[in-house]
């Protein structure tokens, strides 16, 4: 109910802006792919992470490129944000995301995946775009 009162408050100005960011990734997202992902181990035992992002028409703040790994015993399920910092030389509409996780997991434990993203968007249940790295 809250949710649906801030969408719909000021003319449904939020509910117009999420259905065009729904349209636009819906449009585009077979566009979107991941690949050279580069993983070096951490003196501290934890992972530095590297992957070639590339989004086609989709902004880079339209999505959000993320590590998952299942959670361990008791643990809850939360993926570590990777960020956007170069564009690939010579790529249109590629990009590099980085990321480092100060813990000491398996490297095998973790995959990278892109996710639509929008500040008000229930995802996988309002748009269930989700690429992993095959």
């Amino acid at each position: 109910a809250a949710a649906y009162r801030k969408r719909s408050a000021d003319g449904g100005r939020l509910a117009k802006e999420f259905a065009a960011w729904e349209a636009l990734i819906g449009r585009h997202w077979h566009e979107v792919h991941l690949s050279n992902l580069e993983v070096q181990q951490q003196a501290d035992g934890g992972w530095s992470f590297a992957l070639q992002v590339y989004l086609g028409e989709i902004p880079p703040e339209a999505v959000q490129v993320q590590l998952y790994a299942e959670p361990m015993s008791g643990d809850v399920d939360v993926p570590y944000v990777m960020q956007c910092k170069a564009d690939i030389p010579g790529a249109t509409h590629g990009y590099v995301y980085r990321c480092i996780i100060d813990i000491a997991r398996p490297i095998g434990d973790f995959t990278p995946r892109v996710v639509a993203w929008h500040p008000w968007a229930r995802i996988p249940l309002e748009a269930a775009f989700i690429l992993w790295l095959t």
